[in-house]
């Protein structure tokens, strides 16, 4: 009887590795309760534990090898197969990480016992990843294992440097499953560009769980489209894929917290790039809090009259980018960006719907649209950042006051004027000299009582968010009116 050990190495690519190991070792089960599958018998009478901190197979060293070698099949199906022309050659995210064997498929399909007598892996020594000391080592080589790094060590992006970094047999083998299983959920290959979300979890169980929770059928199906397709920028495209996960759970009636889902917190998010064999990272991010991004989505979501929910991020979200002279959608990724780190979005806004509607005259032709930017910034506001509800209701009927004076006198410079205004004297001042000079248009009791409220809460450190506030919800319901004078 023998084990062949595959240690978890903190190494995110590595780990994944491991786990989209274990799911070929499963295939065929189709588990109803997660947990019985940590432990079961594979092919060949192998005995597979998974367990927090190790994938272990116990056996027989043939019935072992032969199990592992069903595997390489199975990773070779995923892998490699026809081109649209009939050829063979590799699957387009798997061709990132394996174009440079060419067809010599067979040179990644070893196990680990046929890597120790290859040339590249040598006598035992430590492995820089997985600890272990037991198996052959080698250097990582930037043309195989491209996305493998050591937090003292930066060879992995840069072509000049070989570097001497050892990996073991194992932790290879291994390796190679990861490109295989990001494949449909976790990337999107166009042209020489690759776009991927990698999670960062705390043990194999906590990955593994991981896997299966966005591995579910109908999970695949929702975001399999809108993953890193339609989109310019990586953050927004994690933020599409992360709000139809969540989106598809959450109507499932299924828990998407860190009591009920996996404790993984963290995810890589990476946009590449391959170059004649080159691999460049174009864009990094680390999205440091997967429940925080969940968190704000539960919170923009509300109930119509009728029992119906809807979400006000998603009508935001999808026409938060500007058309003219061409698609540009950086605001959205800035958009995300603010979401991902649980930051203030009311100035964002401000500028996005004075640039968009009185700058680019791209309007929100949709009425609809228009109540779900407001409620999208009440609930935003109200519910993350914690803005009380009288203020937000003081600063929108201010807003709402200003906007239908703006357009009952025709004078968008009246916007333009609050939009434009530097500090809070200034802020005040505009304020009061609408009163003085629209004193019969403004409806003046409720305007000067809205003003009182203001004066009441505002303040050198505060005005900023508060007159963003007002300008949002000003230029909301000149666009309304607009809307239905169009009508």
């Amino acid at each position: 009887m023998v084990e062949e050990k595959f240690s978890q190495t903190g190494n995110f690519w590595i780990d994944f590795g491991i786990v989209s190991l274990w799911g070929y070792l499963l295939k065929g089960k189709h588990p109803i309760h997660f947990k019985e599958n940590l432990e079961f018998k594979a092919r060949n009478d192998v005995a597979v534990c998974l367990s927090p901190d190790a994938l272990v197979l116990s056996g027989g060293e043939r019935a072992i090898d032969d199990t592992l070698n069903e595997s390489l099949n199975e990773l070779k199906n995923a892998v490699w197969g026809k081109t649209r022309k009939g050829k063979d050659w590799w699957k387009p995210e798997p061709s990132f990480f394996f174009k440079q064997f060419g067809k010599k498929i067979d040179a990644l399909l070893q196990t680990p016992n046929k890597l120790k007598k290859s040339g590249k892996f040598r006598k035992r020594n430590t492995c820089n990843f997985c600890g272990q000391s037991n198996n052959n080592v080698g250097l990582v080589r930037l043309s195989e294992q491209p996305l493998i790094v050591t937090k003292d060590k930066m060879m992995t992006f840069y072509s000049g440097f070989k570097g001497k970094i050892n990996i073991c047999t194992n932790c290879t083998f291994a390796s190679h499953f990861a490109p295989a299983r990001i494949q449909g959920v976790f990337s999107k290959m166009a042209g020489n560009t690759l776009n991927m979300m990698i999670p960062e979890a705390t043990d194999l169980i906590d990955l593994a769980r991981l896997l299966h929770w966005f591995g579910q059928e109908e999970v695949v199906k929702r975001v399999q489209t809108p993953l890193f397709g339609g989109f310019q920028n990586i953050l927004e495209t994690s933020m599409k894929f992360l709000f139809e996960t969540w989106k598809m759970l959450d109507e499932k009636g299924l828990k998407v917290d860190e009591e009920f889902g996996p404790k993984t917190k963290r995810f890589h998010v990476a946009q590449l790039r391959s170059e004649k064999k080159v691999t460049q990272v174009i864009r990094y991010y680390l999205l440091p809090d997967i429940y925080a991004i969940f968190n704000a989505f539960n919170c923009t979501k509300y109930l119509t009259r009728e029992g119906k929910t809807l979400h006000t991020f998603e009508g935001v979200f999808n026409h938060f980018y500007f058309r003219t002279p061409k698609l540009d959608t950086h605001t959205r990724e800035e958009l995300s960006y603010f979401i991902i780190h649980r930051m203030d979005l009311c100035e964002l806004i401000e500028k996005f719907l004075y640039e968009r509607e009185l700058t680019r005259g791209e309007h929100l032709k949709d009425s609809f649209l228009i109540r779900e930017f407001g409620l999208f910034v009440e609930f935003y506001e109200g519910r993350m950042i914690k803005v009380e509800e009288s203020v937000l209701g003081t600063c929108k009927s201010v807003g709402e006051n200003l906007g239908e004076l703006a357009f009952n006198v025709d004078d968008a410079g009246i916007l333009y004027t609050l939009r434009s205004v530097r500090n809070l004297d200034d802020f005040l001042a505009s304020l009061q000299s609408f009163l003085t000079r629209y004193v019969k248009e403004l409806q003046p009791k409720f305007y000067r009582k809205a003003l009182d409220d203001l004066l009441m809460v505002i303040n050198d450190k505060n005005w900023k968010r508060f007159k963003a506030l007002v300008g949002i919800y000003a230029v909301l319901k000149y666009m309304g009116l607009e809307v239905e004078k169009r009508r």
